[in-house]
């Protein structure tokens, strides 16, 4: 479970299980562990992915600041620095993750390592600057996100009624308080929905550089 306070132990809960049918779980048995209910479930969830998101981000930042600072490594085979399982370069991978973060590098023409124009550069200033603003944005969307049912409760009372409705699960409800997390704080790429969208793609769980280096086009996120 999470913990904001240092030097606190906290006893990990049983996780309850999903309503069936509409009935209500069973109650605990007497002297057991806490159960973890489902809304609680869902705001942890929701808050590892932003946390992860922000890791990701922070990760990915530093490969668009070295291919801003050394335009050429844009075509090198990086396979063997990242233990990559087949050969691999920025180009293959970097438009994919400009898209899910709104950069600009996807959809520039006419992208050229070897150009001594910075405008057509693989990586710019401009992505470098929205890179960052896509970092901070996710540091506060997982300051955000509610630690306690009550603030969820509070946070859910922004939604629209057809939003809270649709929450019904674990899943559908750490999205709705993701992406009240991200209108709360302004968004991260400028649309709430997609941003849930965003923010499970970049954390959907810890990526090391393997999982963050597959091979794939900006076609691959549709959002």
């Amino acid at each position: 479970m999470r913990s904001r306070i240092s030097g606190v132990t906290f006893t990990p809960g049983v996780l309850a299980p999903p309503v069936v049918g509409g009935a209500p779980p069973p109650p605990p048995p007497p002297g057991g562990a806490p159960v973890v209910s489902l809304k609680q479930q869902a705001i942890e969830a929701g808050y590892e992915a932003w946390k992860e998101a922000w890791t990701t981000a922070l990760n990915l930042h530093e490969l668009f600041v070295r291919n801003f600072r050394t335009p050429a490594d844009w075509n090198l085979d990086m396979h063997a620095e990242f233990g990559l399982p087949a050969a691999a370069r920025f180009v293959d991978v970097l438009p994919f993750w400009s898209k899910v973060e709104g950069l600009t590098i996807h959809n520039r023409p006419g992208i050229s390592a070897a150009s001594a124009d910075p405008s057509t550069q693989p990586v710019t200033q401009i992505d470098v600057a929205l890179s960052e603003a896509v970092v901070r944005q996710l540091a506060r969307g997982m300051f955000t996100m509610p630690e306690t049912e009550a603030a969820a409760n509070a946070l859910e009372a922004t939604a629209t009624a057809a939003e809270r409705a649709a929450a019904t699960t674990v899943a559908t409800e750490r999205d709705l308080l993701i992406k009240l997390a991200a209108r709360d704080i302004g968004t991260v790429t400028g649309n709430a929905a997609r941003d849930v969208h965003v923010v499970n793609t970049l954390g959907p769980r810890p990526l090391g550089f393997t999982d963050m280096l597959i091979v794939r086009g900006p076609g691959a996120f549709p959002h």
